[in-house]
């Protein structure tokens, strides 16, 4: 069984934040599948 909790509210970023983001996800040692968990995307 799940338990819902309620509406998640959603992160909203703006461009800028989203294109430093993608910057900061080719930096040397960082996988793709790190960096959500690092940000808490």
């Amino acid at each position: 069984m799940i338990d819902v909790l309620g509406p998640e509210k959603r992160r909203r970023r703006t461009t800028q934040e989203k294109i430093a983001i993608v910057q900061q996800s080719f930096e040397p040692g960082m996988t793709g599948s790190e960096y959500p968990f690092l940000k808490a995307l």
